[in-house]
């Protein structure tokens, strides 16, 4: 890629919150922008010498490399790759959604990958999940019947079922 092309995309890249990186044929990274150094505590040097499979933790990265690829034989310009795992170099590991964009250039191809955080989305639906499994437990505990105290009759009303 020409260094042109570098800088373009660089400017391109730095507008973006999401952290971003393109990597080559050979899936090194050649760009990173500053949100991804940031989130990976390194430099832009630093990162330009790592693989893009260093960032990742999938069961089948031949897989993820493979659908990657088939951007490029396809002639797919943008792809969405959802529920990955994305591993920062302290070792924590992080839901992610990929979107990888087919990009020409000298000695291409190359691809532009942004990735968007999704941990904590993953958390609150999980969270929620445990929540409505509460709710159907309380239901089923609740099955015993209604009751409603009406204050003006000082009546206690009870349905059939207690």
């Amino acid at each position: 890629m020409r260094q042109d092309q570098k800088d373009n995309l660089l400017k391109i890249m730095a507008l973006m919150d999401e952290s971003s990186i393109v990597i080559d044929a050979a899936f090194n990274v050649v760009l990173a922008n500053e949100a991804f150094c940031d989130l990976n505590y390194i430099s832009h040097q630093v990162a330009v010498t790592k693989q893009f499979i260093d960032f990742m933790h999938a069961e089948d990265m031949e897989g993820l490399k493979q659908e990657i690829w088939a951007c490029a034989e396809t002639n797919v310009q943008g792809l969405t790759l959802d529920h990955l795992i994305y591993k920062k170099k302290s070792g924590l590991l992080y839901n992610v959604t990929i979107k990888v964009c087919l990009i020409s250039g000298e000695g291409g191809p190359y691809w532009l990958v942004v990735f968007k955080n999704m941990t904590a989305l993953v958390e609150m639906r999980e969270q929620l999940s445990m929540e409505m499994d509460r709710v159907e437990m309380a239901k089923e505990l609740a099955a015993f019947g209604e009751w409603e105290y009406d204050l003006i009759t000082e009546e206690l009303l009870v349905s059939t079922e207690i």
